[in-house]
């Protein structure tokens, strides 16, 4: 039976439908393959939201670069393909996960998938943020000001904290970077 290694998005609040989990788009390996056997616990994995651009994309660069395997998170299929593409990745190392952390339950969702993909992770980047260009404050409104707390706020704290509950139970430790 195939595990999940790619999922779509939660769809945006402007899309008919809001689910508040990834869906299954495609898979390259079993849970026999001899890599999620085997290679899993030699494996360094990084975590990292906003991975799709900017400075997200260059820290899974650089990541990659240094050996992690790395779990790639945001809401563009297309930009998260290219850090995929700039890291010299393939698939079984490098997870996209496509999803939109305003979303409440995204951030259990997003664990849940590097921990079923990798079984460990040892960097947690929270990178991924919101904000209204160039709005002054008092033009801000409820919906945004919401989305700008559950992305900048909530999703960062309860990955920080499902982060820290795993890493203390490695003997490696781990590092949370907000």
């Amino acid at each position: 039976m195939n595990q999940p290694c790619l999922f779509a998005p939660v769809p945006l609040p402007n899309m008919l439908e809001r689910l508040a989990v990834p869906h299954l788009l495609e898979c390259p390996w079993s849970k026999e393959n001899s890599f999620v056997t085997e290679a899993k616990s030699q494996l360094r994995v990084a975590l990292i939201t906003g991975a799709g651009r900017g400075i997200g994309r260059a820290v899974a660069v650089a990541m990659a670069h240094e050996g992690y395997a790395l779990c790639l998170a945001a809401r563009s299929f297309d930009q998260l393909t290219q850090t995929r593409e700039l890291c010299g990745l393939e698939p079984r190392l490098s997870l996209i996960v496509l999803i939109d952390l305003a979303e409440p339950d995204a951030p259990e969702n997003l664990f849940g998938a590097v921990m079923e993909h990798f079984g460990r992770v040892d960097v947690l980047i929270n990178n991924a943020g919101f904000a209204i260009a160039r709005t002054p404050l008092i033009k801000i409104g409820r919906q945004d000001q919401d989305r700008m707390l559950a992305v900048n706020f909530c999703a960062p704290l309860a990955l920080a904290r499902m982060a820290a509950v795993q890493m203390s139970q490695q003997p490696e430790g781990g590092l949370i970077v907000n």
